[in-house]
């Protein structure tokens, strides 16, 4: 019998009690499912894991049953088998068995179709090893730590925690070209008893809350919406409640001491609601919505009905900068975006989910558009592109696909960013308005007549309604962005004709995997600014462009830019007859794609001075600062310095050129008395700056004290602190007074009269003195160099290990002097500086440190984990044994990458059949209930052999032939 659990029945509702004792890790529940037979049916599947099943009745009549857990070993123990794609089809089969029902109810006679009944199942859990999280003091860890629960469950994991129907969408995972009758979702009624001092935080919406007579508390929560399983989360703890000051139907909640924190941190969530309300024009989802704040959160986000779970690292003081962007404004927002799309709207089938992940993204996106401004939003875009492009590759399935082994693949984080980026390529190509009408007509809703279905997100109706606005066929896109894996890679090359006066680009698709389609150049000529249009579609592409304006050498001119503005800029620079100032293939980001330009130092100069793109600025910094042009670098250094006091610029690009110019330095390898003359030069120039900007007015040797008050001032103060600190002679190390500097700067710290936190500055501190030791002379530096450099790393050491040591007796805040101590300390060790000793690292990877402590020794240990047996048996202990679920897939999951990029390292150093057997066993059956440790697993599987690795890229080169 081959047919879905829910294809042969409708569960109109159930209702579901849970009994949580959080001291003793249990659970005993009840719960009572409402089921219409579609079809003449003899007996009822449910999917149910983990529990274990005390007794089921069927109108209050006791029937058998049989359970079977078909995901617990993906293949038998004794299977010889230790193949990446065996594997991945073996999970396929188990999840198609598994979506059939685990658990078999016998209805002990034929239920006619119309007819229904009331299935009532009696279930128990005891320390559940997935699905639920509890976080307790352990042995001699935290020991204040406040006890509390919450599920951890990804999508297709509610049957871990809860008898029920389970499967997600229309389609099953690798059941391709198998349509499927859309699935039918229940209401719900959701019950809690916990202890008098605790809080049950839920989905849905709270109808009641009552005192037992057995010191318990009963609470009440009702979703009358049709909704799935995988949207039920809940949360038990002592928290603290926080009613929103703006929004009277938001509650937030956290562990007890953090209520004032959290005022701070939450205030962003109305003002994310309010724009989410007014760009959708329509209004918030759900009548109720509640934020939770729980220790040792799986993900970041945990969206479920009405309720978002998110960890309690996110909540922060007003005192601390660092946090405002980067993390809390963008999480809150994401939170609410996610609620719209991927809870109201609900995606039709699991390959539909890069849609809702991507509106959601795309919407935060916009938000920080509004509340940033457009340069902070035009980063934000060019860096997320940046990271996704570094990260997709050929061994990653595409967006949609069918060869993932679990439905959560499909909610991935690297699913969430891509799915992003192309959304954000489709805004290019059809307009922002068209695109935000199309978001505001999927919010409303598209309810089936019987009320059974929330309105479903499908990417072939949302291509539809794309085609609606903007006729033309949208198969290229799917193709390239959607079925495919990996960016495209265009090398870019050109040549000038002056005679005809036209330059002609030749574009290299450096891949076997070729994209097609319209591509954007934007040139920059000496008189103004021009774009063109043409098609790629083989792998060697050439356009050629007439230019307008012709050559002026040595003349300063007024030049028309992007934004229709008239600057004067000197043409001395240009060493070409090309009368053009710069380019820029595709400055709209509308391919994915990563570009290797072939253009002269000085077009980067001029890109990076005068271009009106923050992005187009940045980026072209960061080629000015890997220039290899050795007779034109003073010139290059002077445009970076102007480019760093210029108050007009985009203060990310400034803190960026500071950045740049000991990079730039370092480019003369091998021209000693060059490069120290250089860094000496520009060693005076950045600590001038310093004094002069930052210094005290009357005393322009002693910093001032810390006023962070301006948050753009504060980043460019660490930049020119970051900048100095690299700065390196033609000997390997530091100019003399760099090391004297900083250390005032430690020394001196006055943070008594800041309204702001110096915890990550004086982070910033320790690791720009690590910097500043660089790495051991060279052998021609004098013997008083060699004797000042050993003094150096002396002091520097001394300093880092008193610093830490503070902050264990008064910790900073997330101990963020601890992490760049060892930030500091491991890049020492890296240079070769001091020792390699690794205990110290291992120690902080430990239960009992803070999460953010604990990823940084984590990531520290996997870089050297390649090279070092016992590191990697550690790291694969923490993933088997680890307390923290968060934990043991962050393992796996940093590893893969470490020993995909150091293959050959790996295999010199490690016992690899030893390394796969542990691996394989991991994934193969120590991850049962956590579906995301078992992925981190594969992943990390995928790495180790090159057969497997042939393998990946094998398979996902067959489905994009078959597409």
């Amino acid at each position: 019998m081959d047919i879905p659990v829910d294809e042969c029945f409708h569960l109109k509702h159930q209702r579901v009690l849970w009994d949580i004792d959080i001291a003793n890790e249990t659970v005993k529940g009840e719960t009572e499912l409402h089921i219409i037979a579609l079809k003449p049916i003899t007996e009822v599947r449910l999917n149910s894991r983990q529990s274990r099943i005390t007794g089921v009745t069927v109108n209050l009549i006791q029937v058998p049953y049989r359970e079977s857990d078909f995901l617990l070993a993906v293949l038998p123990d004794n299977d010889a088998r230790r193949d990446f794609g065996d594997f991945r089809e073996a999970s396929q089969e188990q999840y198609k068995l598994a979506s059939q029902g685990e658990l078999v109810v016998d209805l002990k006679k034929n239920l006619e179709k119309g007819a229904s009944v009331k299935i009532q199942i009696n279930f128990e859990l005891s320390k559940p090893l997935g699905g639920l999280h509890f976080v307790l003091p352990r042995e001699d860890f935290f020991l204040d730590r406040k006890p509390h629960m919450f599920t951890s469950a990804d999508k297709g994991e509610a049957r871990t925690f809860m008898p029920c129907v389970d499967n997600f969408g229309d389609i099953g995972i690798g059941q391709e070209n198998q349509t499927r009758v859309a699935p039918q979702y229940p209401s719900w009624e959701l019950d809690f008893t916990v202890d008098s001092d605790m809080v049950a935080v839920c989905a849905g919406t709270l109808e009641n809350q009552s005192t037992l007579p057995n010191n318990r508390r009963l609470f009440q929560y009702r979703i009358t919406t049709p909704t799935p399983a995988y949207n039920i989360g809940f949360a038990v703890g002592p928290f603290e409640i926080l009613p929103d000051p703006k929004l009277p139907e938001t509650t937030h909640f956290c562990l007890p001491g953090l209520k004032n924190q959290l005022a701070h941190t939450i205030a962003v969530h109305a003002v994310a609601r309010e724009f989410a309300a007014r760009i959708l024009d329509s209004p918030f989802p759900f009548g109720t919505y509640q934020q939770v704040f729980v220790d040792e959160a799986v993900a970041p986000i945990s969206s479920y009905y009405g309720l978002s779970i998110l960890s309690t690292s996110v909540i922060t003081s007003p005192r601390i900068i660092e946090k405002t962007l980067d993390e809390i404004r963008l999480l809150l927002a994401r939170a609410v975006m996610l609620q719209f799309f991927s809870i109201h709207v609900i995606p039709k089938a699991p390959t539909d989910a890069w849609l809702s992940l991507g509106i959601a993204g795309f919407l935060t996106g916009l938000f920080i558009e509004e509340t940033f401004g457009r340069n902070e939003y035009k980063y934000y875009c060019y860096k997320l592109h940046k990271l996704v492009c570094e990260e997709d590759n050929v061994s990653r399935p595409p967006l949609m696909t069918e060869l993932h082994t679990h439905v959560s693949e499909y909610f991935s984080t690297f699913a969430e960013q891509k799915s992003e980026v192309v959304i954000r390529m489709l805004e290019v190509r059809i307009g922002k308005e068209n695109l935000v009408e199309i978001f505001t007509q999927l919010t409303s809703s598209n309810e089936d007549e019987g009320g059974n279905l929330p309105p479903l997100l499908s990417t072939d109706q949302f291509f539809t309604q794309v085609s609606d606005r903007v006729p033309q066929r949208w198969t290229e896109f799917k193709s390239n962005w959607l079925e495919r894996s990996g960016p495209a890679q265009l090398k870019i090359s050109f040549q000038f004709n002056q005679q005809s006066n036209v330059m002609t680009l030749n574009v290299e698709q450096q891949h076997d995997n070729i994209f097609t389609g319209d591509i954007k150049v934007a040139v920059q000529e000496i008189d103004n600014f021009v774009e063109h249009v043409f098609h790629i579609e083989n792998q060697n592409s050439t356009v050629e462009i007439n230019l307008q304006a012709k050559n002026r050498h040595g003349k300063r001119k007024k030049v028309k830019l992007e934004n229709e503005q008239d600057i004067e800029i000197n043409l001395e620079a240009v060493k070409t007859d090309l009368p053009v100032l710069w380019i820029r293939l595709d400055p709209d980001f509308s391919w994915f794609r990563k570009v290797e330009l072939e253009m002269p130092a000085f077009m980067w100069a001029y890109e990076a001075e005068h271009d009106r793109s923050p992005a187009a600025q940045y980026e072209a910094t960061c080629q000015l600062a890997c220039s290899d042009v050795k007779s034109d670098i003073k010139r290059l250094l002077t445009v970076l310095q102007k480019m760093a006091i210029n108050n007009k610029l985009f203060w990310r690009v400034r803190a960026r050129a500071i950045e740049a110019i000991p990079e730039l330095i370092q480019s003369l390898q091998g021209e000693d008395d060059k490069v120290t003359g250089f860094a000496e030069e520009q060693k005076t120039n950045l600590i001038k700056l310093f004094r002069r900007v930052y210094g005290i007015p009357t005393i322009r040797d002693l910093p001032r004290p810390n006023d962070f008050t301006d948050i753009k001032e504060y980043y460019l103060i660490k930049a020119l602190i970051k900048g100095i600190a690299n700065l390196k002679n033609g000997y390997c190390i530091a100019p003399e007074g760099v090391f004297e500097f900083l250390c005032e700067l430690w020394v001196v710290n006055d943070n008594s009269e800041n309204r702001f936190d110096d915890s990550y500055y004086r982070g910033h501190l320790l690791e720009s003195l690590a910097a500043c030791v660089g790495c051991n002379p060279s052998e021609n530096a004098s013997s008083r160099m060699k004797e000042r450099f050993k003094e150096t790393v002396a002091d520097v050491l001394v300093i880092i290990t008193n610093a830490m040591n503070v902050d264990k007796i008064a910790p900073s805040f997330q101990q963020a002097v601890t992490c760049s101590g060892l930030r500091a300390i491991a890049r020492l060790q890296r240079k070769k500086v001091i020792p390699m000793q690794l205990a110290h690292f291992r120690d902080h990877c430990l239960y009992g440190h803070l999460m953010e402590v604990r990823k940084v020794a984590i990531t520290i240990l996997c870089r050297t984990a390649v090279r070092n047996q016992a590191d990697m048996d550690f790291l694969l202990e923490l993933a088997e044994n680890d307390y923290s679920p968060w934990c043991r897939q962050l393992c796996p999951h940093i590893l893969a990458r470490e020993t995909y990029a150091h293959m050959t390292e790996l295999k010199e150093n490690l016992k690899m059949q030893k390394l796969v057997e542990r691996v394989w066993s991991l994934m193969n059956l120590g991850s049962s209930y956590e579906v995301r440790l078992r992925i981190a697993a594969l992943e990390l599987f995928s790495t180790f052999d090159p057969n497997t690795r042939e393998n990946v890229s094998g398979n996902l080169k067959k489905l994009v032939v078959a597409l």
